[in-house]
């Protein structure tokens, strides 16, 4: 379903090329970068072998960059990420999904199951040169049912946000997020997206059952304000867009009343362990995708 969007953006921003050409050109990453992760996988399947080569260092060199700014090597973060079945998640994903340079990551969140908390905040503390910050952490995540506490960690400039789950997935606290735009995660081998139509759309259905119970909480709020700014129309009902106004209740992806996981087969997963196989030293996590979530109110 990517394929013909992709041909379309890029005959808009080159046409000059055509679509025989197109598929023998050398690309750098100027050209790949007005590409969205799906986007970039529906070129990574065609079958010349240089383009798939150039999506796939592309994509790895962004990764790679994006975690540079934390001062994190990617060698050293995704066996940690495979060893304690952590993820990444929040803004920092989303930047990966969508074009680069438009979207850019604060901070970085990482999801760790509680038993791994310490290896994990060891790890950054003692490895990379972060400390603990002392005053907690104080917005959204505390209303989440499925975390258990926050710990920040701070270098220079740089901010880390530990989440740890209140059990042994790390999915958990993710299922519960306000929005679907941040229903996502990159893990030590794949970047997943809950609901990847709407979120290249830049669409989002608000988490029904979380708004409500929190309907005066000033860090909700003010976290659906700020993705209405990033430029995202969150929405409580999907019938608010005409695309969607006509749906099979409870089949469809978008519905509210669907129950989802991210092992089924409306998410959007993008293979990284091709692209970092050489850093990941053999370590493969495994990670419980099956938890299952519903964006409506059940009460």
């Amino acid at each position: 379903m990517f394929v013909p969007l992709i041909v379309n953006v890029f005959d808009i921003a080159y046409p000059h090329l055509t679509a025989p050409c197109f598929l023998t050109q050398s690309f750098d990453d100027d050209v790949l970068s007005i590409y969205s992760s799906a986007n970039l996988q529906a070129l990574s399947l065609l079958t010349r072998t240089q383009l798939q080569d150039s999506v796939y260092a592309y994509v790895c060199n962004r990764i790679c960059g994006n975690l540079n700014n934390y001062g994190l090597p990617a060698n050293h973060l995704f066996p940690l990420l495979a060893s304690t079945n952590s993820v990444i998640s929040g803004s920092f994903v989303l930047s990966l999904l969508l074009p680069e340079r438009e979207f850019i990551p604060t901070d970085l969140d990482i999801y760790v199951p509680n038993e791994y908390r310490a290896v994990v905040i060891n790890t950054f503390v003692q490895t990379h040169g972060y400390f603990v910050d002392p005053d907690p952490v104080s917005n959204g995540y505390i209303e989440n049912d499925a975390v258990d506490t926050i710990v920040r960690l701070r270098r220079e400039n740089r901010i880390i946000d530990v989440v740890v789950a209140k059990g042994a997935n790390a999915l958990g606290p993710i299922t519960q997020f306000h929005s679907t735009p941040v229903m996502n995660f990159m893990s030590a081998t794949e970047i997943v997206c809950a609901y990847p139509e709407l979120t290249l759309r830049h669409c989002g259905l608000i988490n029904r059952g979380r708004v409500r119970a929190q309907a005066t909480n000033e860090y909700l709020v003010a976290a659906l304000s700020k993705y209405r700014r990033r430029g995202f129309d969150l929405v409580v009902d999907v019938r608010q867009w005409d695309d969607y106004r006509q749906h099979e209740c409870g089949q469809c992806a978008y519905c509210p009343a669907t129950v989802r996981r991210f092992s089924d087969s409306f998410t959007f997963v993008f293979p990284i362990s091709d692209i970092i196989k050489s850093l990941q030293r053999g370590v493969h996590g495994c990670l419980d995708t099956n938890t299952s979530w519903l964006l409506t109110d059940t009460s």
